[in-house]
């Protein structure tokens, strides 16, 4: 796919699933929270169209932060978050705390813990069509642990376009 059929992509996938009545699950990078209230252009139009669109039931799912505690009447049904370091207490609790240390860098193993948060949600929600935001790298997983759901790539201005996680995935 060219970097330029992925707007295109995402508007017919969010068609489709308006007619069908789907449910969706936007699935946001492991960095800021969605409400945007640490900023980001890519949280704000996560939060704008979760907001916007009240057919079909659309799901923002992003890490969580201590700023979300501001939020003052949040829609829980809409926006759910991880606890990425409830996540890393689990995993230490089944694999022993220097393990996820030995096996990957601090980053992968914060990307690990995220992607087994969403999982967990996206298990919950049991959405049809999930669509991953700017992390190629979850993708496969995704596509592993739900087979059967529609998982779409949206890779905004990430310079990565080029990369073999993008390229994967797009073979996906």
């Amino acid at each position: 796919w060219g970097h330029d059929r992925w707007p295109v992509h995402h508007a017919r996938s969010l068609a489709k699933a308006i007619e069908a009545d789907m449910k969706v699950a936007l699935v946001n990078a492991d960095l800021l929270p969605v409400p945007p209230v640490l900023g980001g252009a890519i949280e704000h139009t996560l939060f704008e169209t979760a907001m916007a669109i009240r057919r079909p039931q659309v799901t923002v799912i992003s890490p969580w932060s201590r700023s979300l505690k501001k939020c003052e009447g949040l829609d829980r049904g809409t926006f759910r978050h991880v606890h990425i370091s409830n996540q890393e207490k689990k995993a230490r609790r089944l694999l022993g705390p220097k393990r996820i240390h030995n096996l990957m860098s601090p980053r992968e193993a914060r990307l690990f813990h995220y992607a087994s948060g969403v999982a967990d949600l996206l298990d919950e929600l049991d959405p049809d069509i999930i669509q991953m935001h700017n992390r190629p790298e979850i993708v496969p997983f995704l596509i592993d642990q739900f087979p059967g759901k529609q998982v779409i790539l949206y890779q905004h201005n990430d310079a990565r376009h080029g990369s073999p996680q993008v390229r994967q995935a797009a073979r996906l």
